[in-house]
């Protein structure tokens, strides 16, 4: 580092040695004494005259490594200290060069200067001179300039109102000066986000406000007081920023009024504000676990933000969006509507190609249906009612094949039907799913089927050399079923037979692998 640098280091180094000498080795007497007096010589030579060189340590730092022990009182009383070692700072900085030291220290702070304009706040300097400093040395008030987060620092730390007092001073100048309304809402936009100094802002004339609400970095709590926060949210959303107003909210999501909450949701999913803070999976779910709680959202509305918001969801996002796979296995048409969305038309050609955004609609109808994990038409415990499952079965076949694709309806209804519990008498399928199945017409169903049971295994873990053992179990028990029902469904029986094949093969490759990495190969 540059030599004041290593200085400071040095500095922190012996103010430690020396402290804990004084305060814990007290009994050594004279010798110590004499030893230390060399350290303090070496000290006071190194202590730059500089003092924004001497003080800039404290606030380059949101937490600064101090050269001395706080055995009692924790964080609190640590930040109480260096709360104080700022201030003495900075009044002895004010006291010796006045305003103009405290602009230099803050420019050898930056970009961390917020903590020299917080540690101003306390030094009560006349408003008028701090208000003149302002207007001189502010600029444009905006990130580029040296002072703006001082600037910031100062108007939170004060007083509500001594903070729009001193706001009102500066902008009386800035008024004198003909600022422009850009320049006017920079400068307000650094003051605390709430009521005192939206009013501030209504003041200003309209020019300004919209201004302000279009660059305004939200810092808001709900829990303060609702009507402000509701206040800030739809002024934000005025301005075309909902990404900015989901981050306001991300904390208070289940406290936020319904509608206005889905509304935020939708212009979000219409792309407004792209360069603004993008939500992350647990804020977008909290939201959507908010609107299903609420039941004041409609269900056709609710469904369209959850199928709209599933790429951001995670890859859970089906925890989240009930409405929406509740609609999809409990309403046909829905389910025959997503699989019009996915595939094209069996025995005809699309008149024309697929848009972008029917690409990525198709991509997330894709990824809804086969997150789909449960049998249709269940009820909230689980179970099933033969009738009502027929049913769906049927009137989704019935659509889908007006739509031109039936083939890929019973394959993926299928691909449902592989979740079916075991039935009464502990043979699986249970007794519903085994009748449909076993109906010699529908083979693209059991294709699915077969294909389902493979893929609801998922992930599997075993040790380097144990071999195809999990998979003969399971070849084992599937054709078990298989045999089970050789005689009452015989069309199941064999898809079953199958998958018992598939396992007893997929073994035997498990038992090679393992024999190649126990031969070392």
């Amino acid at each position: 580092g540059t030599l004041d640098e290593d200085k400071e280091v040095i500095r922190a180094a012996l103010r430690k040695h020396i402290h804990w000498h004084r305060n814990y080795d007290k009994v050594r007497g004279k010798a110590l004494d004499e030893k230390l007096k060399g350290v303090e010589d070496l000290y006071e030579r190194l202590v730059p005259e500089d003092l924004v060189v001497r003080h800039r340590w404290l606030f380059t730092n949101g937490w600064p490594e101090l050269p001395a022990r706080v055995r009692d009182g924790g964080f609190g009383k640590r930040g109480e200290l260096v709360e104080t070692w700022r201030s003495d700072a900075l009044r002895e900085l004010h006291s010796m060069h006045g305003l103009p030291g405290i602009e230099q220290l803050a420019i050898a702070c930056a970009p961390q200067s917020y903590y020299v304009g917080f540690a101003l706040a306390k030094l009560n300097i006349d408003k008028a001179n701090l208000a003149d400093w302002l207007v001189e040395m502010g600029g444009n008030f905006t990130v580029s300039e040296p002072l703006t987060m001082a600037i910031s620092g100062l108007l939170r730390a004060l007083e509500d109102k001594n903070s729009c007092e001193l706001i009102s001073l500066v902008l009386e100048k800035g008024k004198q000066s003909s600022w422009p309304a850009a320049q006017t809402a920079s400068l307000l936009t650094l003051a605390p986000v709430k009521r005192t100094t939206w009013d501030i802002v209504k003041s200003c004339g309209t020019e300004t406000e919209d201004c302000y609400w279009s660059a305004v970095s939200p810092d808001l709590r709900l829990s303060s007081d609702k009507n402000d926060f509701e206040f800030a949210v739809r002024r934000l959303l005025c301005s075309g920023r909902p990404r900015s107003a989901l981050q306001a909210c991300h904390f208070e999501m289940k406290d936020v009024e319904p509608g206005l909450l889905a509304e935020m949701l939708e212009r979000f999913l219409k792309g407004e504000e792209p360069s603004g803070p993008l939500p992350d999976s647990w804020s977008l779910g909290e939201a959507v676990d908010a609107l299903e709680a609420s039941g004041n959202i409609e269900s056709d509305r609710l469904i369209r933000l959850e199928f709209g918001l599933i790429p951001v969801l995670g890859y859970e996002g089906e925890q989240h969006a009930k409405s929406l796979y509740n609609a999809i296995l409990s309403e046909p048409k829905v389910f025959t509507e997503l699989l019009c969305i996915i595939y094209k038309p069996e025995n005809t050609e699309r008149e024309v190609d697929p848009s972008e955004s029917e690409k990525t609609a198709a991509r997330i109808a894709w990824r809804v249906l086969h997150h789909c994990k449960q049998l249709p038409v269940s009820l909230p415990d689980g179970t099933v009612q033969h009738d009502r499952l027929v049913a769906f079965i049927e009137e989704a076949r019935r659509l889908s094949s007006h739509a031109d694709r039936l083939a890929v309806c019973d394959t993926n209804l299928g691909q449902l039907l592989a979740h079916s519990p075991v039935g009464i008498d502990s043979i699986w399928p249970f007794e519903p799913v085994r009748d449909l199945l076993d109906r010699p017409e529908l083979e693209d169903m059991r294709r699915g089927f077969h294909t389902g049971t493979m893929n609801k295994r998922g992930a599997t873990w075993r040790s380097p050399e144990d071999g195809g053992t999990q998979e003969r179990t399971l070849a084992t028990e599937y054709r078990n079923y298989a045999r089970a029902l050789q005689h009452s469904h015989v069309n199941l029986a064999a898809a079953i037979e199958k998958i018992a094949r598939s396992y007893e093969r997929y073994g035997q490759r498990e038992d090679l692998d393992a024999q190649l990495r126990q031969e070392g190969h």
